[in-house]
């Protein structure tokens, strides 16, 4: 996303899909990595919210997850919403998503 002008902050909502993390599922994921972070014109990366969710073991990570990133600074570069596969790398059932994107 292109941030507008004098933007500095972010909300944002991300989740697992439930059946990811069913009992009866025959593979249930074992987590992902969220991360948001600016990609500045000289090539670096700013990390601006990095967390793991493991819905399957947390029950606090299952759900819509409100993000809300306050005084994010000023931006010079595109900011990139990105999930992963979770710590062990492992890609089964990880339905995860993106809503509610705010940048102001």
């Amino acid at each position: 996303f292109t941030p507008p002008p004098g933007a500095t902050r972010i909300t944002a909502e991300v989740g697992i899909n439930a059946a990811a993390y069913a009992p009866d599922a025959t593979a249930a994921t074992d987590g992902v990595r969220v991360t948001i972070f600016e990609l500045r014109p000289d090539g670096l990366r700013r990390v601006l919210y990095q967390r793991d969710l493991d819905p399957a073991k947390v029950l606090g990570d299952r759900g819509p997850q409100a993000i809300v990133i306050h005084e994010a600074g000023s931006f010079t570069g595109s900011v990139v919403f990105k999930i992963s596969p979770g710590e062990k790398n492992n890609l089964v059932n990880d339905w995860a998503y993106w809503g509610r994107i705010e940048i102001r």
